[in-house]
């Protein structure tokens, strides 16, 4: 009997390590496949320099969850020609019921200027689309496109990602944002943007939305096909009452600040590394910041070398209380504690919001920063090589941004608020350990457990057989 025990456990473990063994082979085979597809993907190479003008405009900031949704569905319903939207999603207020009655004003406005005559583009990420407002868009002749692909784009000059948020209405007004177009994003998140009035900001960005719109992807016979989502022809818009409520630190209302601006606007993946950074570099006495994430090293450091350089810079830091991923956390996390260790204090904001979705920075209370991207990799693309001019376009976001500077006015007002978020936000702990925020994925544990279950039920089997052979 204890020879059989110490050949059954012989087998089991050799099965066991055999198993694991292979297991991790094909882990390590898929990632090799993985960095195989990134080294050769296509590369998109800059076709846009940053935009530095001075003119009179008009500049309104708009924050969520106080004021951006009445704002932006607004100005959709003044539009009297076009309309150019890209956005990484837009999703349904109510799930529970079709497109055609969903209650989103940005939807209904959006469908009426349609109904109207304006004249809609509409770019999002197809693998966003989880609401499926292709197939709805598609069904009211709205033209829709996901962002390019190689398919549509043999030649490379294409980017796979937006994770941009812009409006541009009738090519006079440009509305850039942090702001997802959902229920969430303009009711439970803090976000910010501006709303520019002036044809030459508008002509900046529209050159570079009509070129990914080039790029971009036509659904086709990929969509879905539901026709519960049809809207009667006679249906221009539904009378849907909306009442948006919230809990906020703060109850702004738009405010309209008009003069002669001195802006810059910026792209990504073209040359927002390089103004970002340019500015940063600059600054001599203060950098306020509010991001959602932190995921590049040098932000933190090119932070920390400012603070080491000039200690009575004033540099402070607020960042959201929960991001999406665990990658995220983590990486937040390790540029939390190297700036709380060089003296540059950090802020959690408030959980009474879900997500403090903001990305905008005030450098000196006078440049103002207001960008659809967070400070990671993909949002603020560096080169494949230092003085290269190529990206992996697969590797980078569409993200667009304008800096105002010049302008205590505005920096007033954003720094106003960053003020009155920080005051119910809680400084960071420096020896706080980090936890995920984030379970464990089902593949991850079958990872570890498969190789086990699958050695013991071999054994149950091995010890069943010679059972019934005695």
């Amino acid at each position: 009997m204890k020879n059989y025990s110490r050949k059954s456990l012989t087998v089991f473990t050799l099965v066991f390590l055999t198993l694991l063994i292979l297991n991790s082979m094909s882990h390590t085979r898929s990632f090799s496949i993985a960095l195989e597809s990134i080294e050769g993907i296509e590369l998109y190479t800059p076709k846009f320099d940053s935009l530095n003008l001075k003119e009179s405009m008009t500049l309104t900031p708009i924050v969520t969850p106080d004021n951006a949704l009445d704002v932006c569905a607004a100005w959709i319903d003044r539009a009297n020609d076009s309309i150019d939207l890209q956005n990484q999603y837009i999703t349904q207020f109510d799930d529970n019921q079709p497109w055609s009655a969903d209650p989103s004003p940005i939807v209904q406005s959006l469908v009426a200027a349609h109904s109207r005559g304006v004249i809609l583009r509409v770019q999002i990420n197809e693998d966003s689309d989880s609401d499926d407002i292709t197939t709805y868009f598609m069904s009211l002749g709205i033209p829709i496109r996901w962002m390019g692909n190689s398919a549509s784009n043999p030649d490379g000059e294409w980017i796979s990602d937006t994770h941009n948020k812009l409006l541009i209405i009738d090519e006079e007004v440009v509305i850039v944002s942090s702001i997802n177009f959902s229920e969430n994003a303009f009711t439970n998140n803090r976000e910010a943007g501006i709303v520019i009035q002036n044809t030459a900001v508008a002509a900046y960005y529209k050159s570079i939305f009509d070129s990914d719109w080039e790029d971009g992807e036509i659904p086709t016979s990929s969509i879905k096909t539901d026709l519960s989502i049809l809207l009667d022809s006679n249906d221009i818009r539904n009378p849907i009452n909306y009442k948006l409520t919230y809990t906020s630190p703060t109850d702004l209302v738009p405010v309209n600040f008009t003069g002669s601006y001195n802006v810059t606007l910026f792209a990504n993946p073209d040359n927002a590394d390089e103004v970002i950074f340019r500015y940063l570099k600059s600054a001599q006495t203060s950098i306020y910041v509010s991001m959602y994430t932190i995921s590049r090293p040098d932000f933190n450091n090119t932070l920390i070398d400012l603070k080491n350089a000039n200690p009575n810079i004033d540099i402070q830091v607020l960042i959201s209380n929960r991001r999406v991923g665990s990658t995220e956390n983590e990486d937040t996390f390790a540029a939390a504690r190297s700036l709380t260790a060089n003296s540059i204090p950090v802020y959690n904001s408030t959980y009474d919001l879900k997500f403090y979705h903001n990305k905008y920075w005030i450098i000196d209370g006078t440049h103002v920063f207001i960008y659809t991207g967070n400070w990671s990799p993909r949002s603020a693309t560096p080169q494949l090589e230092p003085g290269d001019d190529e990206y992996a376009s697969g590797e980078a976001n569409r993200d667009m941004g304008i800096a105002v500077h010049e302008a205590p006015d505005i920096a007033t007002y954003f720094k106003n608020l960053w003020d009155a978020d920080v005051a119910v936000a809680f400084s960071w702990i420096t020896n706080t350990e980090w936890i995920p925020t984030t379970t464990v994925t089902t593949e991850e544990v079958f990872f570890f457990w498969n190789p086990f279950l699958l050695s013991l039920l071999i054994l149950l089997v091995v010890r069943r057989t010679r059972r019934s052979q005695k």
